[in-house]
């Protein structure tokens, strides 16, 4: 779901034309433009404005927001929104980094993983973890509408039936 390009603008100051295009492409990752507003506590007439050829920046909290529901980095989202002062304030604090943001549940995964102390639990469960990822992939890394090809053997007995 979340995309791993350079969000970093190029366009001189003030000019929002990249911000628009970042959000029409963030708004493609939901069901729908109302969807993508309602996740980040705006009314979709204000977004669709927002995205038009008038449209204005966001402030830091809805640019922080966006970079939270799109797992995209904040100073990214902050620089494209053109607060830049903000932006290079986070990065002094804590750094530039490229890291895909977690989802909750991913999140929750890996404290309760920190938390086993047996070295062979935790051996157990990354082996675990592998095989249930080679029977169904992960809908964030599996292309949408494409399904795993059959395995050879499969496949040619449904064509002798």
């Amino acid at each position: 779901m979340a995309s791993t390009a350079k969000l970093t603008p190029t366009a001189p100051e003030g000019d929002l034309r990249e911000f628009r295009a970042f959000l029409r492409r963030m708004c493609r990752q939901f069901a729908s433009n109302r969807a993508f507003a309602m996740a980040i506590g705006m009314e979709a007439s204000s977004l669709s404005r927002a995205m038009g050829p008038a449209g204005m920046a966001f402030d830091v909290v809805r640019c922080l927001r966006i970079a939270k529901v799109t797992r995209q980095n904040p100073i990214d989202v902050l620089r494209l929104a053109r607060k830049d002062e903000v932006a290079d304030l986070l990065e002094e604090l804590f750094g530039r980094s490229d890291r895909v943001l977690l989802q909750p549940e991913q999140a929750a995964l890996l404290q309760a993983f920190d938390v086993i102390g047996d070295d062979d639990t935790r051996r157990a469960l990354v082996q675990l973890a592998r095989v249930a990822a080679r029977l169904r992939p992960h809908p964030l890394t599996a292309a949408p509408g494409r399904r795993r090809p059959a395995r050879a053997g499969r496949q040619e007995e449904r064509s002798t039936r």
